[in-house]
C-alpha cells in the first residue's frame, strides 16, 4: 500500500490469529509481504513474515514443509527528518504469540530486505518476538540479507537443526536463543552443537547431506528422536541433523522421489508372463507390489519384490506371474517406501497366445555383466540349436540342442569367464535362423 503514510503488512499467504492450527505437508513459494511508504510526513513501515505470520494464543503445528524464495520488504521514501522506520522481519515465518512446532522443515532463500529511515531486519528464515516457539530438525540455510533465526521476545529453542550459510555467510542467529544439537556456521553455545559444513548435496535446493556428512547421526541420541526410516538412508538409526532426520521426516513432500525407474518390460515364458524392471536410484525402497488387471476390471495384487533400500546403483528385478490364461492383462508397479509413501508406475500390457511365428529376442539386459537372458519363440516342435559366437565368429557357447515344442522360452546366458566385447547369438529351429548382437562389459 505504497499511499499509506504508516504501513503494517504481515503474512504473505497466511495470517492466524485465533484458535489452533495445523500445517502439513505443504510447499509456500514465492510469497510477499511488502510495505511502502512515499509520503511527506514520517513513516512507520513494517513487513513481518513473507509466508506466515502467526500471532494466537493457541496451538501452531507445522509438518513437512516448504518456504522457498518468500520475502519481506520495508521500503520508506517519506520524511525521515523527524523519525519514522522501515522494519522487515521474517522472510519466511514470524512468531508473534502462541505455542509454535516446526517440526522437518525447510526454510530457504527466502529475503528481508528494507529501505531508509532507521532502518532493521532480521530472521531471515524464522523471526520470533513472542510465544514458545520449538524448532526441530529443520534446514535453515541460504536465506538472506539476515540472520537464519531470530529471537527478540519469548522463548526459541531450536534442536537437531542446520542453520548455514545464512546473511552472506555473517551473522546466524540473532537475539537470545537455546540451541542444541544442531550444526551452526561459526558455531553456536549450547550441548552437541557442531559448526562444520554440512555438506548438502551439490545442487539439491531440499538439502539432502551426503554421504560423508557430519550431520549424520549427530543430532539428540535420545531414542524419541530416532530416525524413523529403517533402515536409516544415511548413518545408523541415531538422529541426524537438519531436515531428513527424526519423526516423520522420511515421509516428507520434498524428499526426493524414492525410485527412479528406468525400464519396465514383460516377457512371455512358456505361457507364463515374466516382468522385468530396473531403478536408476533408489531412496529408502521398501518394495515393489505387483498388481494386474484384465480390461475392464480393477488391479488386484498379485506379488512382491523386496527393494534395496538405497542406492545410487542400477538395480534390475524381475517377477514371475504363472497364474494368468489366454487374453489381454494389464501390469503396474506400486512402489513403496519405508514410511508408507508409495507410487505407481504406468501401466504395461500383455497379450498372452501362444506364438503365430518363430522369433528371437534382444538379449536383457544389454550390455551385461556377467549374465543376461535370451527369450526365443516357437510356434511349432522344432530341433533348437542356440550358440553364441565372439566376434570373430569362434563357437563360445552352446545354449540349446534340443527338440522343444511350441511355446516361448527364456535362458540364462552366464558370461563370467568370457572377456568383454561384441558376442552374436544365433538360433536355428527347422528352417528359421535369426542372429542377434549383445555386449558384455566388465
Amino acid at each position: 500500500n505504497p499511499s499509506q503514510a504508516s504501513g503494517y503488512f504481515v503474512g504473505g499467504a497466511l495470517y492466524l490469529v485465533n484458535g489452533d492450527a495445523t500445517i502439513l505437508n505443504s510447499s509456500f513459494i514465492g510469497n510477499r509481504s511488502d510495505s511502502r511508504c512515499a509520503s511527506s510526513f514520517d513513516c512507520f513501515v513494517i513487513a513481518r513474515g513473507g509466508a506466515i505470520y502467526i500471532d494466537i494464543s493457541g496451538n501452531v503445528t507445522m509438518e513437512n514443509n516448504i518456504f522457498l524464495e518468500n520475502r519481506t520488504h520495508a521500503e520508506n521514501n517519506g520524511n525521515c527528518f523527524f523519525g519514522g522506520s522501515s522494519l522487515s522481519y521474517g522472510g519466511a515465518v514470524y512468531v508473534n504469540g502462541g505455542t509454535v512446532s516446526l517440526n522437518n522443515n525447510i526454510f530457504a532463500y527466502n529475503l528481508t530486505t528494507r529501505t531508509n529511515c532507521g532502518a532493521s531486519e532480521g530472521g531471515g528464515g524464522v523471526y520470533v518476538n513472542g510465544g514458545t516457539v520449538t524448532v526441530t530438525n529443520c534446514a535453515i540455510a541460504e536465506n538472506s540479507n539476515a540472520t537464519g533465526v531470530h529471537c527478540a521476545g519469548g522463548t526459541l529453542d531450536v534442536l537437531n537443526s542446520i542453520i548455514f550459510f545464512n546473511n552472506g555467510g555473517g551473522t546466524q542467529v540473532g537475539g537470545s536463543c537455546t540451541i542444541t544439537y544442531s550444526c551452526v556456521q561459526d558455531g553456536y553455545d549450547g550441548e552437541g552443537n557442531i559448526s562444520n559444513n554440512p555438506v548438502f548435496i551439490d545442487g539439491d535446493s531440499t538439502f539432502h547431506l551426503t554421504s560423508i556428512s557430519p550431520c549424520i547421526d549427530a543430532g539428540n541420541s535420545e531414542a524419541s528422536f530416532n530416525d524413523v526410516c529403517f533402515p536409516p538412508s544415511l548413518g545408523g538409526t541415531i538422529n541426524d541433523m537438519g531436515a531428513y532426520g527424526g519423526p516423520g521426516a522420511c515421509g516428507w513432500p520434498g524428499a526426493i522421489i524414492p525410485v527412479e525407474l528406468i525400464s519396465f518390460t514383460s516377457f512371455l515364458v512358456n505361457g507364463d508372463v515374466k516382468l522385468e524392471w530396473s531403478t536408476a536410484t533408489e531412496t529408502n525402497n521398501q518394495m515393489f507390489e505387483i498388481e494386474r488387471r484384465l480390461e475392464e476390471s480393477q488391479f488386484v495384487t498379485i506379488g512382491f519384490v523386496e527393494g534395496n533400500g538405497t542406492t545410487t546403483e542400477t538395480q534390475t528385478y524381475s517377477y514371475l506371474d504363472n497364474t494368468v490364461e489366454t487374453g489381454t492383462y494389464y501390469y503396474r508397479l506400486k512402489q513403496i517406501d519405508f514410511n508408507g509413501q508409495y507410487e505407481y508406475s504406468d501401466e504395461i500390457e500383455v497379450e498372452v497366445n501362444g506364438p503365430l511365428t518363430f522369433a528371437l529376442e534382444q538379449n536383457y539386459p544389454n550390455p551385461f555383466n556377467p549374465s543376461t537372458i535370451i527369450h526365443y519363440a516357437l510356434p511349432e516342435k522344432s530341433n533348437v540349436e542356440l550358440i553364441v559366437y565372439d566376434i570373430l565368429g569362434n563357437e563360445v557357447a552352446s545354449l540349446v540342442n534340443e527338440e522343444k515344442p511350441a511355446g516361448s522360452y527364456e535362458i540364462n546366458f552366464n558370461a563370467t569367464n568370457f572377456s568383454s566385447g561384441i558376442y552374436f547369438y544365433r538360433l536355428q529351429a527347422n528352417d528359421f535362423t535369426q542372429i542377434k548382437k549383445m555386449i558384455l562389459l566388465k
